[in-house]
């Protein structure tokens, strides 16, 4: 599989800066980690986690819908 340089633009980070900590943090049953939040934009979901001591996100998991039905 080709690897690809991934960079977000300014305009999306600050969109995520906005609603990073608005976000409830998921059930830890259901992720089997704690503080793991989603965003569901369109077709895909976006698994993150917010680090509120360092002020930083740290995004763990980008889904499009089909390749989590297809499992």
């Amino acid at each position: 599989m080709k690897k690809y340089i991934v960079e977000i633009s300014e305009t999306a980070e600050q969109d995520l800066e906005n609603v990073a900590g608005s976000m409830s943090i998921l059930d830890e049953k259901l992720t089997g980690h704690k503080n793991i939040r989603k965003i569901n934009v369109r077709n895909y979901i976006v698994f993150y986690i917010v680090d509120e001591e360092n002020s930083k996100v740290l995004v763990v998991s980008f889904y499009g819908l089909g390749k989590i039905f297809k499992r």
